[in-house]
Order: C-alpha cells, then sequence, then structure tokens
C-alpha cells in the first residue's frame, strides 16, 4: 500500500470522526473568527494555531468554508482527497465535493471523505 493509501485508510477507519466532525461546526457557525471572507466562502490558513486541534492534525492544506459545510482539502494537487461536512442541508443544496467528480463516501452523517484515487476498501 502506497503511502497516500495508508493516510486514506488510517482517516477513513481510525480517525475521531465525531471529533471532527464537532470542529468543524465549532469552525462553520463563527468562520470569520479563522479566516478571511470572499463574500463565498471563508479561506482558513490551515497551519494556524486558531483552528482546533482535531483540524489542525489533519496537516490539511486547504480549508474553506462555505453555506453549507466546511471542506479540507488534504491531498493537494497531486491526488485530491480530504474531508467535507453539510450542515445546512436544504433539499436543492447540493454537495461542493469536487462537483461529485471523485469517489466519496460518508462516514456518519454530515461527514463525508473524498478521493481522486478511489476509497479505501479495507481497514
Amino acid at each position: 500500500m502506497q503511502p497516500i493509501e495508508k493516510k486514506q485508510n488510517a482517516l477513513v477507519f481510525h480517525a475521531d470522526h465525531p471529533a471532527l466532525l464537532a470542529a468543524c461546526r465549532e469552525v462553520w457557525e463563527n468562520p470569520s473568527a479563522f479566516g478571511k471572507d470572499d463574500g463565498w466562502s471563508v479561506t482558513i490558513d490551515p497551519w494556524t494555531a486558531k483552528i482546533p486541534p482535531a483540524i489542525m492534525a489533519l496537516d490539511a492544506h486547504f480549508i474553506t468554508v462555505y453555506a453549507s459545510g466546511v471542506n479540507i482539502e488534504l491531498g493537494g494537487q497531486w491526488c485530491h482527497y480530504g474531508f467535507e461536512t453539510f450542515f445546512d442541508s436544504k433539499p436543492d443544496q447540493k454537495r461542493m465535493i469536487w462537483k461529485n467528480e471523485f469517489s466519496s463516501k460518508e462516514l456518519m452523517p454530515g461527514l463525508w471523505f473524498y478521493a481522486e484515487n478511489g476509497l479505501p476498501q479495507t481497514k
């Protein structure tokens, strides 16, 4: 198993998903405390000490807060993968997961994992 696949496996099968979802909700409820609002989203510097520890531990490349939830991009340009949360789930609200181009899996209600290279299959 390649290093990226090992990390993805750990994120899907062994991460503390409830803690991550709670941290994302904290950021989503007060995004301006963590980043700069551009009118459509709030971009957060993933290396700032202000973000909750459950998010900081992920070593994210990008963190973006949208009206519907939070996107945490972990892989970067070589292999996109990460988490996306959805707190505002109006029936007409579309998921942002790379316009649904990548495989995705709901890990618990409101928390999704996505991966350009496919989803981990085994623990």
